[in-house]
């Protein structure tokens, strides 16, 4: 028989402790676990200044605003994105910058997103 068995059997709780309190002391060194993950945020910033109401951009041969096409584009961008993407939408007018909406995941809040990128003026 194995000379370690009757000893552990003896010492069951003396072992826990002493697992225990090793385990503690590591945590005091607060250890730090890198684990690897693709996070994906994206800030989608539309130009809201009155140029963007030049018609100089063309969806499906019809001419449209530059702004049309700018929210076509981040509309297209958040429908393909894959779940676990954030975004945020920003604005800005010369030297005037405003965040919308602060980052969103895309499946659990494309309504919100895409109504925000369908009201940008």
């Amino acid at each position: 028989m194995n000379k370690a068995l009757p000893f552990l059997k003896d010492n069951h709780e003396t072992l826990l402790y002493l697992t225990a309190v090793v385990l503690l002391l590591l945590a005091l060194f607060k250890p730090d676990i890198q684990l690897k993950q693709e996070v994906h945020n994206y800030l989608l910033v539309a130009d809201v200044s009155q140029s963007m109401n030049a018609e100089d951009e063309r969806l499906n041969n019809k001419p449209v605003s530059r702004l049309t096409y700018t929210r076509q584009l981040m509309r297209k961008i958040v429908q393909t994105s894959p779940c676990g993407t954030y975004f945020s939408i920003g604005i800005f007018a010369s030297d005037n910058v405003a965040l919308l909406i602060t980052p969103l995941e895309v499946c659990k809040n494309l309504d919100v997103i895409t109504d925000s990128i369908e009201h940008l003026e």
